[in-house]
């Protein structure tokens, strides 16, 4: 126990000395920020099926949908303490809401009616950061580079709504399973000391990482506005997820098929599935030291 206390002690020595000795400080920052889809991969497909019931001729049209969730707004803050003039680490914490990503199953019985399916991925994202800074010091403008360790916590989910001339309409939401998801992000900008304990901050980055969850359970199935969601098994409701995966069947001697095993159902796990997230991002924010600082004269060069 005295030798931690003592290491303790030694710490707040070595802290309190070096702050003394080269005038560092806390600060606090947050910053709105724009995110654009990099690094995108495939997460559906729109599907239009044309039938022609004169001439008994199906046409169907597909277009990939190939993004990242990463695309939408992230508002950002943190809580920063500068080592000296040259580096400073910071822990992040951040909230993006993705922009809807939105593909449709549609058959259009040409002259006569049209089936809709319409789905849409919605995502919000928190986020932890711990970050390492390294800045230019003593100028007004001061050119910046970071590094941070991401630990994401994706919320993702999808909706499906479902629009029949024949059949009732209807409507399922499948949420995934939240959780933690590494990634890692690099970001570089300039810091504008506008006064003594006041600076702006413009900043462009990119952040990478891939939410891969392990399950996902459908929440909500209505049916011609019934809830049907206490009809469906456990199997029905509940998928998981796994690179590698065993199906169950049985042998039905009477129609000569395989039947899946419904008591085995439950125990199935479906190919593993991932979401993209990375994304480049555009911040403007400021930020506020605790402690006052000299504003340099020189905006960029001695």
């Amino acid at each position: 126990m005295s030798k931690i206390l003592l290491s303790v002690v030694t710490l707040v020595v070595a802290v309190l000395f070096s702050a003394l000795s080269f005038g560092q400080s806390f600060y606090f920052s947050a910053s709105p920020e724009l995110r654009s889809a990099a690094q995108k991969a495939y997460l559906g497909e729109s599907i239009k099926t044309n039938y022609h019931s004169s001439t008994g001729t199906i046409q169907e049209d597909y277009q990939q949908v190939i993004t990242s969730l990463g695309n939408g707004y992230q508002l950002s803050a943190a809580a920063g303490y500068q080592v000296n003039n040259f580096l400073s680490f910071e822990l992040e914490a951040g909230y993006l809401l993705s922009e809807d990503v939105a593909f449709y199953d549609d058959f259009d019985f040409i002259g006569q009616f049209i089936d809709e399916i319409d789905f849409v991925y919605s995502a919000q994202t928190f986020s932890v950061t711990p970050t390492i800074s390294a800045r230019v010091p003593d100028r007004q403008f001061s050119p910046f580079i970071s590094l941070g360790f991401v630990m994401a916590f994706p919320q993702l989910t999808l909706t499906s709504k479902g629009s029949y001339q024949i059949d009732e309409d209807e409507m399922f939401v499948r949420e995934y399973q939240t959780r933690l998801t590494p990634g890692a992000q690099i970001k570089g900008g300039l810091e504008w000391q506008m006064g003594v304990q006041m600076a702006l901050v413009g900043s462009v980055g990119f952040t990478g990482y891939t939410f891969k969850p392990k399950s996902s359970e459908i929440t909500k199935w209505d049916v011609g506005g019934r809830d049907e969601l206490g009809s469906l098994t456990d199997a029905q409701r509940v998928s998981n997820y796994s690179e590698t995966y065993t199906v169950s069947y049985q042998f039905d001697p009477l129609t000569g098929e395989l039947v899946e095993d419904e008591e085995e159902l439950i125990d199935i796990v479906q190919p593993a599935v991932q979401f993209p997230f990375s994304s480049v991002s555009f911040g403007l924010g400021i930020k506020y030291y605790l402690t006052s600082r000299k504003v340099p004269t020189s905006p960029i060069l001695n």
